[in-house]
């Protein structure tokens, strides 16, 4: 069935212009929730909570940062060689209410915090393709049981192309059609950090410790003890003089050490199983890594590690999902070399290699660092610098 078949069995006769992979589609139906029923041993904190937790919010941030910020491009290939096009509406400008960074930045802020991104297709082109799509917080969609199709808010939408609304998944199972979510997977951590945090400022802002004890080798009445009390707090309530005690009387201040009352341990343990669920290196959020030593090169090779790791496979995904929306041949495609742009000398050396075995013009080097042509002088190098075109003398030749 055509695109423009689907979108018009949105009108109205939809029951026989249905697909039969729409219908399939259609009678799974998960359990209640949008996690698919999946219930975790603690419960999943909202979004709210989870970002109190400086980890989660340095991990989300710092993906979504990176990931939103890169520079897209649309394209088709023909004849084996990719040609970059005009950028589509919907690649450009996707959103007639906040700008493309943004757009595309919850995107993935949704897709780390809730495993699912959702956007409402409000315009389309003249050829019935998608032309913008407002994001939706995931939060708000569920899946209706009874209707087989998703639910936002009071109403009902079917996922694109059968409707118009654009799921992406992330992790998924098979039989569930909702990703999961990272901070169900997280729960556990995200409560404890909070818990920690929590009890830290209670320790320090409520008293929940006494500051000293008093104690006295002979019997003292209760308007003793208060009144001791009181001339103590007295000297300890900024006053600076000096505090004389009776001889049967020990005062002794009860201190603590500031890694033990700000349970460093405990929080550097939960934000690396954190930053493992989020495929963070702990490094890049100035998180603790567990000991091992942090040096200029392995943070570099750490950064090439979370592109091919941790940022592939995602720009990947969004890749696919967004190039669905294009119409055959166009594709979606991250400029990822923007995350490399760092490492000067490393780039600088790779173009001059290319200049120099001929794969790469002068002023196709030039554009890659944003500077103008030379012009006139676009020359490929050939014969490669070290080759010879000369006819070969050898014995066996002659």
């Amino acid at each position: 069935m055509t695109i423009v078949s689907r979108i018009l069995a949105l009108s109205g006769e939809r029951g026989e212009q249905r697909d039969v992979v729409g219908d399939a589609l259609s009678r799974l139906r998960p359990g209640a929730g949008y996690s698919g029923g999946l219930k975790a041993p603690v419960p999943e904190p909202s979004i709210g909570e989870a970002i109190r937790l400086d980890t989660v919010w340095a991990c989300v941030d710092l993906t979504a940062d990176l990931l939103g910020t890169l520079p897209v491009g649309e394209y088709q290939r023909g004849d084996g060689v990719r040609v970059e096009l005009q950028p589509s509406q919907i690649v450009a400008a996707p959103s007639a209410t906040i700008g493309q960074i943004d757009w595309r930045t919850q995107y993935w802020t949704s897709q780390m915090l809730r495993g699912n991104v959702f956007a409402l297709i409000t315009e389309w082109t003249k050829d019935l393709w998608p032309a913008r799509a407002e994001m939706i917080n995931p939060d708000a969609v569920s899946w209706d049981t009874e209707s087989g199709r998703y639910r936002v808010g009071d109403s009902l939408h079917d996922a694109y192309p059968l409707g118009d609304l654009w799921h992406v998944p992330g992790l998924t199972i098979p039989g569930y059609r909702f990703g999961l979510s990272p901070l169900m997977a997280a729960a556990a951590q995200v409560s404890l950090g909070l818990s920690v945090q929590g009890f830290g400022r209670r320790w320090f802002e409520d008293g929940a410790h006494p500051s000293a004890i008093i104690k006295s080798s002979s019997m003292i009445t209760p308007e003793q003890a208060n009144s001791i009390k009181t001339k103590v707090l007295q000297v300890l309530n900024g006053t600076r003089e000096p505090l004389v005690v009776g001889k049967d009387i020990d005062y002794q201040p009860i201190q603590i050490a500031p890694e033990e009352s700000q349970f460093l341990e405990t929080i550097g343990a939960s934000e690396r199983q954190i930053c493992r669920i989020f495929r963070m290196p702990p490094e890049m959020i100035g998180a603790t890594s567990g000991g091992d030593s942090v040096t200029y090169a392995n943070v570099e090779q750490r950064g090439l590690h979370f592109l091919t790791y941790s940022a592939g496979p995602r720009l990947y995904r969004a890749e696919a999902a967004w190039s669905a929306l294009l119409p055959r041949p166009r594709y979606v495609k991250h400029k990822v070399d923007a995350l490399q742009r760092v490492d000067y000398a490393s780039r600088i050396k790779g173009m001059d290699i290319e200049i120099r075995n001929g794969t790469l013009g002068r002023d196709e080097a030039r554009a890659l660092s944003e500077r103008p042509p030379i012009g006139g002088n676009d020359q490929f190098m050939w014969p490669p610098v070290g080759a010879s075109l000369a006819p070969s003398t050898s014995s066996e030749d002659q």
